[in-house]
Protein backbone atom coordinates (compact mmCIF):
# COMPACT_ATOMS: atom_id res chain seq x y z
CA UNK A 1 0.00 0.00 0.00
CA UNK A 2 1.48 3.31 -1.06
CA UNK A 3 1.92 6.23 1.27
CA UNK A 4 -0.20 9.36 0.74
CA UNK A 5 1.06 12.05 -1.58
CA UNK A 6 -0.40 14.80 0.51
CA UNK A 7 -0.70 15.46 4.20
CA UNK A 8 -4.42 16.14 3.83
CA UNK A 9 -6.61 13.05 4.05
CA UNK A 10 -10.26 13.66 3.13
CA UNK A 11 -11.75 11.32 5.68
CA UNK A 12 -14.50 12.12 8.10
CA UNK A 13 -13.35 13.72 11.35
CA UNK A 14 -12.97 11.52 14.41
CA UNK A 15 -15.94 13.20 16.07
CA UNK A 16 -17.92 12.77 12.87
CA UNK A 17 -17.18 9.06 12.77
CA UNK A 18 -18.17 8.66 16.41
CA UNK A 19 -21.40 10.55 15.75
CA UNK A 20 -22.13 8.11 12.93
CA UNK A 21 -21.27 5.15 15.14
CA UNK A 22 -23.53 6.50 17.89
CA UNK A 23 -26.40 7.03 15.45
CA UNK A 24 -26.15 3.62 13.80
CA UNK A 25 -25.28 1.67 16.93
CA UNK A 26 -27.90 3.56 18.92
CA UNK A 27 -30.51 2.77 16.29
CA UNK A 28 -29.45 -0.87 16.16
CA UNK A 29 -29.36 -1.23 19.93
CA UNK A 30 -32.68 0.54 20.38
CA UNK A 31 -34.30 -1.42 17.57
CA UNK A 32 -32.88 -4.74 18.71
CA UNK A 33 -33.97 -4.13 22.27
CA UNK A 34 -37.50 -3.57 21.03
CA UNK A 35 -37.22 -6.69 18.90
CA UNK A 36 -35.88 -8.53 21.93
CA UNK A 37 -38.97 -7.61 23.89
CA UNK A 38 -41.05 -9.01 21.03
CA UNK A 39 -38.90 -12.15 20.99
CA UNK A 40 -39.38 -12.62 24.73
CA UNK A 41 -43.13 -12.35 24.16
CA UNK A 42 -42.92 -14.87 21.29
CA UNK A 43 -40.95 -17.43 23.29
CA UNK A 44 -43.55 -17.37 26.03
CA UNK A 45 -46.53 -17.44 23.68
CA UNK A 46 -45.18 -19.96 21.17
CA UNK A 47 -43.07 -22.12 23.52
CA UNK A 48 -39.89 -23.96 22.44
CA UNK A 49 -41.72 -25.90 19.71
CA UNK A 50 -43.39 -22.90 18.10
CA UNK A 51 -40.30 -20.74 18.40
CA UNK A 52 -38.31 -23.62 16.92
CA UNK A 53 -40.47 -23.36 13.78
CA UNK A 54 -39.62 -19.66 13.48
CA UNK A 55 -35.90 -20.34 14.02
CA UNK A 56 -35.85 -23.16 11.46
CA UNK A 57 -37.74 -21.12 8.85
CA UNK A 58 -35.45 -18.13 9.36
CA UNK A 59 -32.37 -20.31 8.95
CA UNK A 60 -33.67 -21.83 5.70
CA UNK A 61 -34.73 -18.49 4.17
CA UNK A 62 -31.45 -16.82 5.18
CA UNK A 63 -29.64 -18.55 2.33
CA UNK A 64 -31.96 -17.17 -0.33
CA UNK A 65 -32.15 -13.78 1.38
CA UNK A 66 -28.71 -13.29 -0.14
CA UNK A 67 -30.57 -13.00 -3.44
CA UNK A 68 -31.62 -9.50 -2.43
CA UNK A 69 -29.01 -8.32 0.05
CA UNK A 70 -26.00 -9.99 -1.64
CA UNK A 71 -22.97 -7.67 -1.69
CA UNK A 72 -24.92 -4.47 -2.39
CA UNK A 73 -24.80 -3.47 1.27
CA UNK A 74 -20.99 -3.39 1.15
CA UNK A 75 -19.98 -2.64 -2.43
CA UNK A 76 -22.89 -0.22 -2.80
CA UNK A 77 -21.96 1.65 0.38
CA UNK A 78 -18.35 1.89 -0.77
CA UNK A 79 -19.38 3.22 -4.21
CA UNK A 80 -21.80 5.78 -2.77
CA UNK A 81 -19.14 6.98 -0.31
CA UNK A 82 -16.75 7.58 -3.20
CA UNK A 83 -19.38 9.02 -5.61
CA UNK A 84 -22.11 10.66 -3.49
CA UNK A 85 -23.37 12.69 -6.47
CA UNK A 86 -24.58 9.43 -8.08
CA UNK A 87 -26.33 8.05 -5.00
CA UNK A 88 -29.87 8.19 -6.44
CA UNK A 89 -28.92 6.41 -9.66
CA UNK A 90 -26.96 3.75 -7.80
CA UNK A 91 -29.88 3.18 -5.40
CA UNK A 92 -32.54 2.89 -8.12
CA UNK A 93 -30.41 0.52 -10.20
CA UNK A 94 -29.74 -1.69 -7.21
CA UNK A 95 -33.42 -1.84 -6.23
CA UNK A 96 -34.43 -2.97 -9.73
CA UNK A 97 -31.94 -5.85 -9.73
CA UNK A 98 -32.68 -6.80 -6.12
CA UNK A 99 -36.44 -7.00 -6.75
CA UNK A 100 -35.95 -9.34 -9.70
CA UNK A 101 -33.63 -11.53 -7.66
CA UNK A 102 -36.02 -11.42 -4.71
CA UNK A 103 -38.90 -12.75 -6.81
CA UNK A 104 -36.72 -15.57 -8.11
CA UNK A 105 -35.59 -16.35 -4.57
CA UNK A 106 -39.17 -16.46 -3.28
CA UNK A 107 -40.15 -18.94 -6.00
CA UNK A 108 -37.16 -21.14 -5.23
CA UNK A 109 -37.93 -21.05 -1.51
CA UNK A 110 -41.41 -22.36 -2.26
CA UNK A 111 -39.90 -25.35 -4.04
CA UNK A 112 -37.50 -26.01 -1.14
CA UNK A 113 -40.36 -25.86 1.38
CA UNK A 114 -42.40 -28.39 -0.59
CA UNK A 115 -39.49 -30.85 -0.64
CA UNK A 116 -38.70 -30.67 3.08
CA UNK A 117 -40.05 -33.50 5.30
CA UNK A 118 -41.88 -31.09 7.58
CA UNK A 119 -45.46 -30.43 8.70
CA UNK A 120 -47.62 -28.12 6.53
CA UNK A 121 -47.48 -25.30 9.07
CA UNK A 122 -43.66 -25.37 9.02
CA UNK A 123 -43.67 -25.26 5.22
CA UNK A 124 -46.09 -22.33 5.24
CA UNK A 125 -43.95 -20.35 7.68
CA UNK A 126 -40.86 -21.01 5.54
CA UNK A 127 -42.56 -19.68 2.40
CA UNK A 128 -43.98 -16.62 4.17
CA UNK A 129 -40.50 -15.86 5.54
CA UNK A 130 -39.50 -15.35 1.91
CA UNK A 131 -41.66 -12.23 1.69
CA UNK A 132 -38.77 -10.45 3.36
CA UNK A 133 -36.82 -10.92 0.12
CA UNK A 134 -39.02 -8.22 -1.39
CA UNK A 135 -39.06 -5.83 1.55
CA UNK A 136 -35.27 -6.13 1.88
CA UNK A 137 -34.92 -5.34 -1.83
CA UNK A 138 -36.18 -1.78 -1.32
CA UNK A 139 -34.15 -1.20 1.85
CA UNK A 140 -31.69 1.57 0.89
CA UNK A 141 -30.15 2.08 4.30
CA UNK A 142 -26.82 1.12 2.71
CA UNK A 143 -27.08 4.19 0.47
CA UNK A 144 -27.67 6.49 3.43
CA UNK A 145 -24.71 4.93 5.24
CA UNK A 146 -22.54 5.73 2.24
CA UNK A 147 -23.81 9.33 2.44
CA UNK A 148 -23.21 9.21 6.21
CA UNK A 149 -26.84 10.09 6.99
CA UNK A 150 -26.72 7.70 9.90
CA UNK A 151 -29.32 9.38 12.09
CA UNK A 152 -32.06 8.51 9.58
CA UNK A 153 -30.82 4.93 9.34
CA UNK A 154 -30.81 4.61 13.12
CA UNK A 155 -34.34 6.00 13.31
CA UNK A 156 -35.46 3.53 10.64
CA UNK A 157 -34.04 0.61 12.62
CA UNK A 158 -36.03 1.61 15.68
CA UNK A 159 -39.21 2.31 13.70
CA UNK A 160 -39.05 -1.08 11.96
CA UNK A 161 -38.78 -2.96 15.23
CA UNK A 162 -41.49 -0.88 16.90
CA UNK A 163 -43.89 -1.80 14.09
CA UNK A 164 -42.85 -5.45 14.35
CA UNK A 165 -43.28 -5.51 18.13
CA UNK A 166 -46.68 -3.83 17.91
CA UNK A 167 -47.83 -6.43 15.40
CA UNK A 168 -46.55 -9.31 17.56
CA UNK A 169 -48.28 -7.95 20.65
CA UNK A 170 -51.53 -7.41 18.78
CA UNK A 171 -51.79 -10.57 16.70
CA UNK A 172 -49.75 -13.39 18.32
CA UNK A 173 -51.30 -14.99 21.38
CA UNK A 174 -50.47 -18.70 21.09
CA UNK A 175 -48.75 -21.45 19.06
CA UNK A 176 -51.61 -21.40 16.56
CA UNK A 177 -50.57 -17.88 15.53
CA UNK A 178 -47.04 -18.85 14.47
CA UNK A 179 -47.94 -18.35 10.79
CA UNK A 180 -48.61 -14.65 11.44
CA UNK A 181 -45.05 -13.87 12.57
CA UNK A 182 -43.35 -13.69 9.10
CA UNK A 183 -46.28 -11.65 7.74
CA UNK A 184 -45.87 -9.10 10.52
CA UNK A 185 -42.13 -8.95 9.88
CA UNK A 186 -42.69 -8.35 6.16
CA UNK A 187 -45.16 -5.54 6.84
CA UNK A 188 -42.83 -3.70 9.21
CA UNK A 189 -39.85 -4.00 6.87
CA UNK A 190 -41.91 -2.86 3.88
CA UNK A 191 -43.17 0.25 5.67
CA UNK A 192 -39.65 1.23 6.79
CA UNK A 193 -38.18 0.61 3.34
CA UNK A 194 -40.80 2.80 1.67
CA UNK A 195 -40.10 5.57 4.19
CA UNK A 196 -36.39 5.55 3.34
CA UNK A 197 -37.09 5.53 -0.41
CA UNK A 198 -39.39 8.54 -0.15
CA UNK A 199 -36.72 10.35 1.85
CA UNK A 200 -34.08 9.77 -0.84
CA UNK A 201 -36.13 9.89 -4.05
CA UNK A 202 -38.92 12.29 -3.11
CA UNK A 203 -42.15 11.88 -5.06
CA UNK A 204 -40.55 10.98 -8.38
CA UNK A 205 -39.55 7.50 -9.43
CA UNK A 206 -35.90 7.67 -10.51
CA UNK A 207 -34.66 6.05 -13.68
CA UNK A 208 -32.95 2.74 -13.02
CA UNK A 209 -30.21 1.09 -15.02
CA UNK A 210 -30.22 -2.70 -14.94
CA UNK A 211 -26.75 -2.59 -16.44
CA UNK A 212 -25.41 -0.57 -13.53
CA UNK A 213 -27.24 -2.70 -10.99
CA UNK A 214 -25.80 -5.85 -12.53
CA UNK A 215 -22.39 -4.18 -12.50
CA UNK A 216 -22.62 -3.76 -8.71
CA UNK A 217 -23.79 -7.36 -8.46
CA UNK A 218 -20.81 -8.56 -10.47
CA UNK A 219 -18.38 -6.50 -8.37
CA UNK A 220 -19.85 -7.99 -5.21
CA UNK A 221 -19.10 -11.58 -6.22
CA UNK A 222 -16.52 -12.29 -3.54
CA UNK A 223 -18.49 -10.43 -0.89
CA UNK A 224 -21.60 -12.45 -1.77
CA UNK A 225 -19.67 -15.69 -1.54
CA UNK A 226 -18.31 -14.64 1.86
CA UNK A 227 -21.80 -13.76 3.06
CA UNK A 228 -23.07 -17.14 1.91
CA UNK A 229 -20.37 -18.83 3.94
CA UNK A 230 -21.25 -16.59 6.90
CA UNK A 231 -24.88 -17.74 6.62
CA UNK A 232 -23.68 -21.36 6.61
CA UNK A 233 -21.79 -20.73 9.84
CA UNK A 234 -24.73 -18.96 11.51
CA UNK A 235 -27.51 -21.29 10.40
CA UNK A 236 -26.09 -24.76 9.80
CA UNK A 237 -26.37 -25.55 13.49
CA UNK A 238 -30.02 -24.48 13.60
CA UNK A 239 -30.88 -26.46 10.47
CA UNK A 240 -29.07 -29.58 11.69
CA UNK A 241 -30.84 -29.33 15.04
CA UNK A 242 -34.17 -28.90 13.27
CA UNK A 243 -33.61 -32.05 11.22
CA UNK A 244 -32.01 -34.18 13.95
CA UNK A 245 -33.17 -32.94 17.36
CA UNK A 246 -36.64 -31.53 16.69
CA UNK A 247 -38.39 -28.19 17.23
CA UNK A 248 -37.92 -27.92 21.03
CA UNK A 249 -34.10 -28.11 20.96
CA UNK A 250 -34.06 -25.84 17.93
CA UNK A 251 -36.21 -23.32 19.79
CA UNK A 252 -33.89 -23.23 22.82
CA UNK A 253 -30.84 -22.76 20.60
CA UNK A 254 -32.61 -20.16 18.46
CA UNK A 255 -33.56 -18.14 21.54
CA UNK A 256 -29.94 -18.10 22.74
CA UNK A 257 -28.82 -17.10 19.27
CA UNK A 258 -31.29 -14.19 19.21
CA UNK A 259 -29.24 -12.46 21.90
CA UNK A 260 -26.13 -13.11 19.82
CA UNK A 261 -27.84 -11.58 16.80
CA UNK A 262 -28.19 -8.41 18.88
CA UNK A 263 -24.41 -8.37 19.27
CA UNK A 264 -23.93 -9.13 15.58
CA UNK A 265 -26.21 -6.21 14.70
CA UNK A 266 -24.22 -3.87 16.95
CA UNK A 267 -20.95 -5.01 15.36
CA UNK A 268 -22.43 -4.46 11.91
CA UNK A 269 -23.67 -0.98 12.86
CA UNK A 270 -20.25 0.13 14.12
CA UNK A 271 -18.61 -1.46 11.10
CA UNK A 272 -20.95 0.25 8.65
CA UNK A 273 -20.41 3.63 10.28
CA UNK A 274 -16.65 3.29 9.79
CA UNK A 275 -16.79 1.90 6.23
CA UNK A 276 -16.95 5.25 4.34
CA UNK A 277 -13.93 6.60 6.22
CA UNK A 278 -12.04 3.31 5.88
CA UNK A 279 -12.71 3.30 2.12
CA UNK A 280 -11.43 6.87 1.69
CA UNK A 281 -8.47 6.41 4.03
CA UNK A 282 -7.35 3.35 2.05
CA UNK A 283 -6.81 5.63 -0.95
CA UNK A 284 -4.33 7.72 1.06
CA UNK A 285 -1.90 5.14 2.38
CA UNK A 286 -1.22 2.82 5.28
CA UNK A 287 -0.81 5.55 7.90
CA UNK A 288 -4.22 7.09 7.21
CA UNK A 289 -5.90 3.68 7.19
CA UNK A 290 -4.16 2.57 10.38
CA UNK A 291 -5.44 5.63 12.26
CA UNK A 292 -9.06 4.91 11.33
CA UNK A 293 -8.66 1.20 12.09
CA UNK A 294 -7.24 2.00 15.53
CA UNK A 295 -10.39 3.94 16.37
CA UNK A 296 -12.61 1.16 15.03
CA UNK A 297 -10.86 -1.53 17.09
CA UNK A 298 -10.98 0.61 20.24
CA UNK A 299 -14.73 1.20 19.92
CA UNK A 300 -15.47 -2.42 18.97
CA UNK A 301 -13.60 -3.70 22.02
CA UNK A 302 -15.21 -1.15 24.34
CA UNK A 303 -18.68 -2.29 23.28
CA UNK A 304 -18.06 -6.03 23.01
CA UNK A 305 -16.05 -6.76 26.16
CA UNK A 306 -18.72 -6.11 28.83
CA UNK A 307 -21.57 -7.69 26.87
CA UNK A 308 -19.72 -10.86 25.88
CA UNK A 309 -18.00 -11.49 29.23
CA UNK A 310 -20.85 -10.25 31.41
CA UNK A 311 -23.36 -12.32 29.47
CA UNK A 312 -21.21 -15.43 29.77
CA UNK A 313 -21.03 -15.08 33.57
CA UNK A 314 -24.81 -14.60 33.95
CA UNK A 315 -25.87 -16.92 31.10
CA UNK A 316 -28.40 -19.15 32.91
CA UNK A 317 -30.25 -16.46 34.87
CA UNK A 318 -30.17 -14.18 31.82
CA UNK A 319 -31.90 -16.78 29.64
CA UNK A 320 -34.51 -17.35 32.34
CA UNK A 321 -35.11 -13.61 32.63
CA UNK A 322 -35.38 -13.04 28.90
CA UNK A 323 -37.21 -16.11 27.64
CA UNK A 324 -38.59 -18.06 30.59
CA UNK A 325 -37.56 -21.11 32.67
CA UNK A 326 -37.87 -23.62 29.83
CA UNK A 327 -35.01 -21.91 27.95
CA UNK A 328 -32.49 -21.96 30.83
CA UNK A 329 -31.36 -25.40 29.65
CA UNK A 330 -29.45 -23.60 26.91
CA UNK A 331 -27.10 -21.81 29.36
CA UNK A 332 -23.92 -23.71 28.45
CA UNK A 333 -24.52 -23.33 24.73
CA UNK A 334 -25.31 -19.65 25.31
CA UNK A 335 -21.94 -19.10 27.02
CA UNK A 336 -20.09 -20.66 24.10
CA UNK A 337 -22.08 -18.62 21.57
CA UNK A 338 -21.26 -15.39 23.41
CA UNK A 339 -17.55 -16.15 23.22
CA UNK A 340 -17.95 -16.81 19.50
CA UNK A 341 -19.52 -13.36 19.18
CA UNK A 342 -16.39 -11.89 20.71
CA UNK A 343 -14.38 -13.34 17.82
CA UNK A 344 -17.00 -12.01 15.39
CA UNK A 345 -16.46 -8.48 16.75
CA UNK A 346 -12.72 -9.00 16.30
CA UNK A 347 -13.18 -9.89 12.64
CA UNK A 348 -15.65 -7.12 11.77
CA UNK A 349 -12.93 -4.53 11.23
CA UNK A 350 -10.92 -6.99 9.13
CA UNK A 351 -13.86 -7.11 6.71
CA UNK A 352 -13.78 -3.34 6.21
CA UNK A 353 -10.05 -3.38 5.59
CA UNK A 354 -10.24 -6.15 2.99
CA UNK A 355 -13.17 -4.46 1.30
CA UNK A 356 -11.37 -1.11 1.14
CA UNK A 357 -8.12 -2.52 -0.28
CA UNK A 358 -9.92 -4.83 -2.75
CA UNK A 359 -8.84 -8.09 -1.10
CA UNK A 360 -12.31 -9.59 -0.65
CA UNK A 361 -11.11 -12.77 -2.37
CA UNK A 362 -8.96 -13.47 0.70
CA UNK A 363 -12.00 -13.20 2.97
CA UNK A 364 -13.97 -15.52 0.71
CA UNK A 365 -11.37 -18.28 1.00
CA UNK A 366 -11.22 -17.79 4.77
CA UNK A 367 -15.00 -17.98 5.14
CA UNK A 368 -15.16 -21.04 2.90
CA UNK A 369 -12.72 -22.94 5.12
CA UNK A 370 -14.54 -21.80 8.28
CA UNK A 371 -17.91 -22.88 6.86
CA UNK A 372 -16.52 -26.34 6.11
CA UNK A 373 -15.26 -26.57 9.69
CA UNK A 374 -18.68 -25.54 11.02
CA UNK A 375 -20.53 -28.04 8.83
CA UNK A 376 -18.26 -30.95 9.77
CA UNK A 377 -18.44 -30.13 13.48
CA UNK A 378 -22.23 -29.71 13.40
CA UNK A 379 -22.74 -33.08 11.74
CA UNK A 380 -20.29 -34.72 14.14
CA UNK A 381 -21.19 -33.04 17.44
CA UNK A 382 -24.94 -32.34 17.32
CA UNK A 383 -26.15 -35.99 17.32
CA UNK A 384 -24.08 -36.59 20.47
CA UNK A 385 -24.04 -33.23 22.27
CA UNK A 386 -27.11 -31.41 20.92
CA UNK A 387 -27.16 -27.62 21.24
CA UNK A 388 -23.77 -27.52 22.97
CA UNK A 389 -22.25 -29.23 19.93
CA UNK A 390 -23.84 -26.61 17.65
CA UNK A 391 -22.39 -23.83 19.80
CA UNK A 392 -18.90 -25.36 19.72
CA UNK A 393 -19.07 -25.55 15.92
CA UNK A 394 -19.95 -21.84 15.73
CA UNK A 395 -17.12 -20.93 18.12
CA UNK A 396 -14.52 -22.89 16.14
CA UNK A 397 -15.54 -21.20 12.88
CA UNK A 398 -15.58 -17.66 14.30
CA UNK A 399 -12.22 -18.12 16.06
CA UNK A 400 -10.64 -19.35 12.83
CA UNK A 401 -11.96 -16.36 10.87
CA UNK A 402 -10.83 -13.77 13.42
CA UNK A 403 -7.35 -15.14 14.12
CA UNK A 404 -6.36 -15.84 10.51
CA UNK A 405 -7.99 -12.59 9.35
CA UNK A 406 -5.92 -10.44 11.69
CA UNK A 407 -2.74 -12.37 10.84
CA UNK A 408 -3.33 -11.45 7.20
CA UNK A 409 -4.10 -7.80 8.01
CA UNK A 410 -0.79 -7.58 9.84
CA UNK A 411 0.98 -8.42 6.58
CA UNK A 412 -0.67 -5.34 5.01
CA UNK A 413 1.01 -3.06 7.55
CA UNK A 414 -2.21 -1.50 8.91
CA UNK A 415 -2.75 -3.52 12.11
CA UNK A 416 -3.15 -1.10 15.07
CA UNK A 417 -1.48 -3.28 17.72
CA UNK A 418 -2.82 -4.38 21.13
CA UNK A 419 -2.91 -1.06 23.00
CA UNK A 420 -6.54 -0.20 22.08
CA UNK A 421 -7.67 -3.45 23.74
CA UNK A 422 -6.09 -2.89 27.16
CA UNK A 423 -8.62 -0.51 28.84
CA UNK A 424 -11.76 -2.52 27.89
CA UNK A 425 -10.06 -5.83 28.72
CA UNK A 426 -8.98 -4.68 32.19
CA UNK A 427 -12.35 -3.02 32.87
CA UNK A 428 -14.29 -6.10 31.79
CA UNK A 429 -12.07 -8.34 33.92
CA UNK A 430 -12.87 -6.33 37.04
CA UNK A 431 -16.57 -6.37 36.10
CA UNK A 432 -16.53 -10.18 35.77
CA UNK A 433 -14.96 -10.53 39.23
CA UNK A 434 -17.70 -8.34 40.71
CA UNK A 435 -20.44 -10.30 38.93
CA UNK A 436 -19.07 -13.59 40.25
CA UNK A 437 -19.03 -12.14 43.76
CA UNK A 438 -22.66 -11.05 43.28
CA UNK A 439 -23.72 -14.48 42.05
CA UNK A 440 -26.52 -14.80 44.62
CA UNK A 441 -28.09 -11.43 43.74
CA UNK A 442 -31.07 -11.07 41.37
CA UNK A 443 -30.11 -10.75 37.69
CA UNK A 444 -31.90 -7.41 37.39
CA UNK A 445 -29.55 -6.07 40.06
CA UNK A 446 -26.37 -7.70 38.74
CA UNK A 447 -26.70 -6.20 35.26
CA UNK A 448 -26.75 -2.48 36.23
CA UNK A 449 -24.10 -3.01 38.92
CA UNK A 450 -21.85 -4.76 36.41
CA UNK A 451 -22.38 -1.95 33.90
CA UNK A 452 -21.55 0.64 36.57
CA UNK A 453 -18.33 -1.13 37.53
CA UNK A 454 -17.30 -1.41 33.88
CA UNK A 455 -17.99 2.27 33.25
CA UNK A 456 -16.02 3.40 36.29
CA UNK A 457 -13.07 1.18 35.40
CA UNK A 458 -13.14 2.41 31.82
CA UNK A 459 -12.79 5.98 33.07
CA UNK A 460 -9.97 5.03 35.48
CA UNK A 461 -8.01 3.15 32.80
CA UNK A 462 -8.34 6.01 30.31
CA UNK A 463 -10.61 4.07 27.97
CA UNK A 464 -13.24 6.81 27.73
CA UNK A 465 -10.65 9.51 27.03
CA UNK A 466 -9.03 7.41 24.31
CA UNK A 467 -12.32 6.61 22.61
CA UNK A 468 -13.21 10.30 22.36
CA UNK A 469 -9.66 11.47 21.71
CA UNK A 470 -7.89 11.75 18.34
CA UNK A 471 -7.12 8.73 16.16
CA UNK A 472 -3.52 8.60 17.22
CA UNK A 473 -4.23 8.59 20.93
Amino acid sequence: MSEPQSGVVPVTSHRGILTGVAALAGGEIGGRLVAFAATAWLTRKLGPDGFGIIGFATAISAYLLLATTTGFNDIGTRDVARHPDRAVTIAASAIAVRLLMGLAGLALLGVVALLLPKAPVVKAVIVLSGLSFLSQAIDISWVLRGLERNVRVGAMNIATQLLYAAGILAFVDGPEDVIRVPIIQFGSELAAGCWLCVGLFGRRIPRASLREGLGILKASGFVTASRLMRVVILTSGLITLGLVAGEAATGVFAAAYRFCFLLIAIAAAVNNAFLPSVARAADHGANALRDVIRSAVRIMATIAAPIVLGGAVTAGPLLRLLFGPSFELGAQAFQILLISCGFLFAHATVHNILLAVHRTNVETVLFFVAALVALMLNVTLIPRHGIVGAAVAALAAEALIAVVGWVYVKTLGVAPGWRPLVPPAVSAGVMVAVLIALGGFPTLLQIPLGALVYGVMLVLTGGVRRVWGPHSA
